[in-house]
């Protein structure tokens, strides 16, 4: 037996964002492992958002200890305020991964505009 796991990542883009205006960014994060193995695991988990301005925030969770015969399950949500001060298209990519004992990852994006 072994271990795996699964990862999403889901952006929330708004439907637009007006100039020189604070604007809340955000996304969730689902992820699951299960352990089917004798032995304990360690995984790290990193959530992180980002938009193609430069802006970004992460999450982790770094040696989660999953049990022999286990498993963990959770949802987090990462966010930044952005303020953007020229127009045009902006990219929100939301990324999940999980590395150590067990792996997988998501990567998903959405676009809106600024104006």
């Amino acid at each position: 037996m072994s271990a795996r796991a699964s990862a999403e990542a889901s952006p929330i883009c708004p439907g637009g964002a007006p100039l020189n205006t604070n604007v809340t960014l955000r996304s969730n994060h689902q992820y699951a492992i299960v352990n089917d193995s004798e032995d304990d695991i360690l995984v790290t988990i990193v959530a992180k958002l980002a938009d193609t301005r430069g802006n970004n925030a992460t999450e982790s969770r770094v040696n989660l200890q999953v049990s022999a015969n286990g498993s963990e399950r959770a949802a987090v949500q990462a966010f930044f305020v952005a303020n953007y001060d020229s127009p045009g298209t902006v990219t929100l990519i939301a990324s999940t991964f999980i590395t150590g004992g067990a792996s997988a990852s998501a990567l998903n994006q959405c676009d809106f505009e600024v104006n």
